[in-house]
């Protein structure tokens, strides 16, 4: 399912990491969707998958949204110059928590 608003879906949706930070990732869902048109497809306990129809361009649009990525992907073993080179050619988002 494609939520075209998914930046209000923590209010409605549990996600382990977001406990006590519920504006945070709901921030950061809207700012992903109006920037990268990213938007959340599906939501577990512990992991988000989400597509972006506009992925970030190569450099510093891409560092910084792999730096925001790493904040919520805890399970990322990747350093964000890693992600922030594999971002512009990928359209699939997923963050977990341990």
């Amino acid at each position: 399912m494609d939520l075209p608003n998914s930046g209000v879906a923590p209010a409605w949706v549990d996600f382990y990491r977001s406990a006590g930070h519920t504006r945070e990732l709901a921030a950061a869902l809207w700012q992903w969707h109006h920037r990268w048109g990213a938007h959340l497809v599906a939501c577990w306990d512990t992991m988000l998958r989400l597509v972006a129809h506009r992925p970030p361009e190569p450099g510093e649009p891409a560092f910084a949204l792999a730096g925001q990525l790493l904040a919520v992907a805890t399970h990322l073993e990747m350093r964000q110059w890693a992600l922030a080179t594999v971002l512009p050619d990928s359209t699939a988002w997923s963050s977990a928590a341990p």
